[in-house]
């Protein structure tokens, strides 16, 4: 999450001066710009992208359970609220 928000701001300030800010290292910084984007993460952009065009079909009427129901019909592997806090919390 940090780099990404060192990644925003690289374009107004130095790149040093953000890592510095933010306690992490310049290296580390340059080998996350380098990494390829993991497998969850690909996963978890692609279902909240999903998961936004079902509540905007629906007028931002629907609610998470709704939503739940409908990526299921549509043979989606959607996780239920407790997976998605147990996810959120585990390490990736």
């Amino acid at each position: 999450m940090k780099y990404a928000f060192i990644q925003s701001l690289s374009t107004k300030h130095r790149i040093i001066r953000l890592c510095h800010a933010l306690d992490v290292s310049v290296n580390g910084y340059y080998s996350w710009c380098n990494r390829p984007e993991s497998k969850r993460s690909i996963e978890d952009r692609q279902l909240t992208a999903k998961i936004k065009l079902f509540h905007k079909a629906s007028r931002q009427i629907y609610g998470s359970p709704r939503i739940h129901k409908d990526l299921q019909e549509m043979g989606e592997r959607a996780l239920t609220a407790m997976e998605s806090e147990v996810r959120a919390v585990s390490p990736r």
